[in-house]
């Protein structure tokens, strides 16, 4: 008993309550999920219907889905006139330069590069972020992105990577996307 309140006095003080963190881990959780079979899905409907519809259908799922959560927070905050131009222009980022760079990409290359070179997402980041924001303790965070990094490596190297040329020019446009 005097543990638990401890702790759940830890976790208040630490930026939020129990069930505030387990949301977020089982949102975590969710996300890693989905995302381990996005380069699978992602080629298998490029290869039937193509980079355009995939597009579309990916961004009107993801519309309605946004907009249904929205709808259906208890407690909507306004958004600032002054964030809409930031916001807007983080969408036109994300969605049709990322994905238009991740989906013309991938059709022109393999599910396992694309994957593959999602992995450096962390490491574009921890860059950016030291370089834009100053942020500190590189070293540390740079051995663990590049232990990731590696470790997916070798997994691909072991399944059998394919090095053809013809699929460099995916392999670019999709290393382009990783840059957010």
């Amino acid at each position: 008993m005097v543990h638990s309140r401890l702790l759940e006095t830890r976790n208040v003080h630490a930026g939020g309550s129990i069930d505030t963190r387990k949301s977020v881990v089982l949102a975590l959780i969710v996300n890693q999920l989905l995302s381990t079979g996005t380069h699978l899905v992602g080629k298998a409907t490029l290869n039937a219907i193509g980079p355009l519809p995939t597009a579309l259908l990916r961004f009107s799922v993801a519309s309605v889905t946004l907009l249904a959560l929205h709808f259906l927070r208890p407690r909507r905050e306004r958004i600032a006139r002054a964030d809409i131009p930031k916001i807007l222009g983080i969408g036109f980022l994300a969605v049709p330069v990322n994905q238009g760079f991740f989906l013309f990409g991938l059709s022109e290359s393999t599910a396992s590069h694309a994957a593959l070179l999602y992995a450096l997402t962390p490491l574009v980041v921890l860059l950016l972020a030291r370089r834009f924001l100053h942020e500190g303790h590189a070293g540390e965070k740079l051995i663990g992105v590049v232990a990731a990094f590696v470790g997916a490596t070798l997994i691909f190297l072991d399944r059998g990577l394919t090095r053809e040329l013809s699929v460099m020019r995916g392999d670019l446009l999709i290393s382009s996307a990783t840059i957010p």
